[in-house]
């Protein structure tokens, strides 16, 4: 009887054991093989290098050697703006182009056409590839959020380019991509591209 009960407490002790041994080794080989994954959410970058940007197609739109008649001056940091139908112009070399005010430049009232959009839960203002919140009585240019829709853009003034093969319209270097939506081809922000100084 004693020896009977000796060979069932070695044969517990031996199961248990080996339960415990082969539980160390299944964590171990676990860890061996998932030491280096790692979950990613991909992101879009806000920045693209300008030397991937193939351009398909360009605006000739941007550049006009007459500013269209009853446009508004704006001078914002010493510097002199022209608004009219939601375009922004500058004067470089007797030449106006249109350009992207810059963040924080600020107008009294809306131009006519605006679309209301919502960007991280909060009111903001569209037009003509632009982006306002109210600020007081007046309205702010503000950057986008990446991935934030918009109805339309300013094809006019959009060039078609491809970045490793993916098509895009960029507008002074904002970059769209079209997606199909339950409204139809509206377009998402996709980022920038990177400012020539930088590397």
């Amino acid at each position: 009887m004693r020896k009977l009960r000796l060979k069932f407490i070695l044969l517990t002790f031996f199961i248990l054991t080996s339960f415990v041994v082969f539980a160390q080794h299944q964590k171990e080989n676990y860890s061996k093989k998932n030491k280096n994954v790692v979950v990613v959410k991909k992101k879009h970058p806000r920045k693209y290098p300008r030397n991937k940007v193939v351009v398909v197609k360009k605006s000739n739109y941007r550049t006009v050697a007459v500013l269209p008649k009853g446009h508004n001056t704006i001078v914002y940091k010493n510097q002199h703006y022209y608004l009219h139908g939601g375009y922004y112009y500058r004067n470089f070399n007797n030449r106006y182009t249109v350009v992207r005010p810059p963040k924080g430049f600020r107008i009294k009232v809306l131009p006519a056409g605006y679309k209301l959009i919502i960007i991280g839960g909060k009111p903001h203002f569209y037009y003509k590839g632009v982006y306002y919140r109210q600020s007081g009585q007046e309205f702010e240019i503000v950057d986008p959020e990446i991935g934030t829709i918009v109805p339309d853009i300013p094809q006019e003034i959009a060039d078609e380019v491809k970045i490793d093969n993916v098509d895009y319209y960029e507008i002074d270097d904002y970059l769209y991509k079209p997606v199909e939506t339950p409204k139809g081809i509206q377009y998402e922000f996709a980022g920038e591209l990177e400012d020539s100084t930088e590397k």
